[in-house]
């Protein structure tokens, strides 16, 4: 089962069904999104999508957000003030993952989720703290530097969230302290940055 579903031998991130435990979607490090249908309990590959990871984040464009370590999605449950943001496993068409990313007057970049629906909140860190342990949040959008974000580019082709209100020491981390879980609604936070820590690593997939 492990050759069907890995046969190549890149990074998988696997969706399973919550009452079946069958897996549901297969997304691999080198880009092919996989999703199964079964017979009994046998899986069928059902439709494969290309979803390669982009090398350059566009402003005004639509992005599921993977975290490298975990292969978990940027996930908020739900589209309401100060809604965490956690980790989550990934679904194709979960409207909570597709964040919208643009571009600042000065130069940086803001997270909106849900883009399209008439309440839009926007990635936060709680009263701009330059503290580690941070559990970060929607928010109304605003200017402040609790908002804004710069992208560094990783040679593995991730990218680190780097907060603004920081002075960029700290970023979104998704296996903060000494977490090491890839369950689903591990909270994701401020933490200093650490070079090479694959939590803080994150691959963006245009949607």
């Amino acid at each position: 089962l492990s050759k069907f579903f890995n046969p190549s031998g890149s990074s998988y991130s696997y969706t399973k069904n919550n009452e079946t435990n069958q897996v549901q979607y297969a997304l691999s490090s080198d880009g092919l999104l996989e999703q199964f249908a079964y017979d009994g309990v046998n899986p069928i590959l059902a439709q494969t999508w290309a979803m390669k990871p982009a090398e350059e984040i566009k402003s005004g464009h639509t992005y599921t957000i993977i975290n490298a370590k975990t292969r978990n999605a940027l996930d908020c449950a739900k589209n309401e003030l100060r809604a965490e943001v956690h980790n989550w496993s990934f679904y194709k068409n979960y409207v909570f993952q597709k964040w919208e990313v643009v571009s600042t007057s000065d130069g940086y970049m803001n997270f909106n989720v849900y883009p399209g629906s008439g309440n839009v909140f926007r990635l936060d860190i709680p009263n701009g703290g330059n503290v580690d342990d941070l559990m970060i949040f929607l928010y109304n959008p605003n200017t402040s530097d609790a908002q804004k974000y710069r992208l560094q580019r990783n040679s593995d082709g991730t990218f680190t969230i780097l907060t603004k209100c920081s002075n960029f020491t700290k970023c979104v981390d998704g296996q903060p302290g000494n977490t090491t879980s890839n369950a689903n609604g591990v909270k994701i936070r401020q933490c200093t940055y650490v070079p090479g820590d694959l939590g803080q690593r994150w691959y963006f997939y245009e949607m």
